[in-house]
């Protein structure tokens, strides 16, 4: 496979993007950015059109996402896998990690776990085709 240069790159594939799009549209509809947002407003204000009020709202006002706390943990050097999510348990049992952050932590250490047993096999496989005489 030849590697990549100033020369050798891949072809761009990139689309327009979903603003261009919209864009373009309006504009062969003939309307403008601007009054495709006077439009916007004028059906928002209308009692009858609850859907573009909502529209307008989300953009002026959007809902703020939540975010995670900060948590700083004094885990102890040296711990397996196992020994983490003890000491994560714990924590969370006593209310010094909440327990979303929790779940997300968990899940983080079995993530960690699975690819490092996907590793380990990995190389088991290749140590018993080696031994079988199956070479690489």
């Amino acid at each position: 496979m030849p590697k990549f240069t100033k020369d050798n790159q891949p072809a761009k594939e990139r689309g327009k993007s979903e603003r261009t799009k919209i864009l373009e549209a309006l504009r062969r509809a003939g309307i403008t950015e601007d009054g495709f947002y006077d439009l916007l407003i004028g059906r928002a204000i209308d009692p009858d059109d609850s859907f573009a009020l909502k529209e307008v709202l989300a953009r002026f006002s959007p809902v703020k996402k939540s975010v995670l706390p900060s948590i700083e943990l004094d885990m102890p050097e040296g711990l397996d896998r196992l020994g983490k999510a003890d000491f994560v348990l714990l924590k969370t049992l006593e209310g010094k990690i909440p327990p979303d952050v929790q779940k997300l932590i968990m899940d983080g250490l079995a993530d960690a776990a699975r690819i490092e047993d996907v590793e380990i096999n990995g190389k088991r496989l290749d140590a018993i085709k080696k031994a079988l005489g199956l070479g690489q």
